[in-house]
């Protein structure tokens, strides 16, 4: 009988250890722990091991005393190619052709360069190693395989030099930042549009000449008070009041070529996102904030005073006060 040395990881042993016994199960009917690994291939080992190792050429399986071709007496090992031919210029590994596979390296990249580094490439599946990348910056010649940074914004390859947006002149953020420069410009002349047409009572502040009587903010939040609508179960203490528009794309989807302010008032904890929510069922307009597929149809709150856009998660004590005017704007 030969003998057979066992190599056990110790995860093994904790796996086979940890088994529990049914109440109507035997200790015998376990599964036998010799069945989980394999045995090297060399028959004079026939070490059992859990994690046995392939050998790439004859495709074996053996333990790690024998896992070397040499180690083995390897048939296959002999007749695999061990050397290869790189091409300079491209980087790529190059195969000679089959009816001259004695083609000497120096011969088989001149044929190679001389076709424009397209002839004589092997195969990927035949090479398995990644490909030769360059530094996406221009002034950059560095050409690797491994080591490569994907910029967040123009989203191109660069080397660990020139990772930061800053040291290959990204030009993606002062899009973005244009874009949202050119955004808020948008909306405070819309905002500006709808403080032109409020009546003279208004509380909130207007291009012109000065009035000559100035208004009572008391007396205006008291208008709005008497005005406002909302739900009636908010005690007096919580509400927080406040003139809300409508976005000017759904008033002139009605026919009106100024959107009709609504004083509402909402209780203080409120979110501006609830806000919105409320502000939409009265006006009887779209609300698609909760579908990210529709971000240039989404309803945003402006503060008419400044025209910040508040953030849906702020609560209304925190960054409005009663008797100002609010705006809806639609957009992304």
């Amino acid at each position: 009988m030969n003998c057979v040395r066992i190599h056990v990881p110790t995860y093994v042993v904790l796996i086979f250890a940890c088994k529990s016994i049914g109440p109507d199960q035997k200790a015998t009917d376990l599964d036998d722990p010799m069945d989980w690994g394999k045995n090297c291939g060399v028959g004079t080992c026939n070490q059992l091991d859990f994690l046995p190792f392939v050998c790439s050429a004859c495709r074996l399986e053996f333990c790690a005393t024998h896992r070397f071709p040499d180690a083995h007496l390897c048939a296959e090992w002999s007749s695999k190619d061990k050397v290869r031919t790189v091409c300079s210029k491209c980087g790529g590994v190059l195969e000679p052709p089959k009816d001259s596979i004695d083609l000497e390296p120096s011969k088989l990249i001149e044929l190679h360069q001389s076709s424009g580094c397209t002839l004589h490439k092997a195969a990927q599946n035949e090479w398995e190693g990644p490909p030769l990348y360059r530094c996406s910056f221009e002034k950059c010649c560095v050409e690797q395989r491994h080591g490569w940074s994907i910029c967040p914004d123009c989203g191109l390859r660069f080397c660990l030099q020139h990772r930061h947006p800053g040291d290959h002149a990204c030009t993606k953020p002062q899009e973005i930042a244009s874009a949202a420069s050119a955004r808020r410009e948008e909306i405070r002349k819309i905002i500006s549009q709808n403080m032109a047409s409020l009546p003279l009572s208004s509380t909130v502040k207007r291009a012109g000449p000065a009035r000559k009587k100035p208004v009572n903010p008391a007396a205006e939040l008291m208008k709005i008070r008497h005005k406002a609508k909302g739900d009636p179960k908010v005690s007096l203490e919580d509400r927080l009041y406040l003139v809300v528009y409508p976005p000017n794309d759904d008033a002139q989807d009605t026919g009106s070529t100024t959107p009709a302010s609504q004083a509402l008032f909402f209780r203080k904890t409120q979110k501006v996102g609830q806000l919105i929510d409320i502000s939409a069922t009265h006006f009887k307009i779209v609300n698609v904030n909760n579908n990210s597929r529709y971000l240039e149809k989404f309803l945003h709150v402006h503060r008419a005073l400044d025209g910040v856009r508040l953030a849906p998660g702020e609560t209304l004590e925190a960054v409005l006060q009663s008797g100002e005017t609010v705006h809806l704007v639609r957009g992304s």
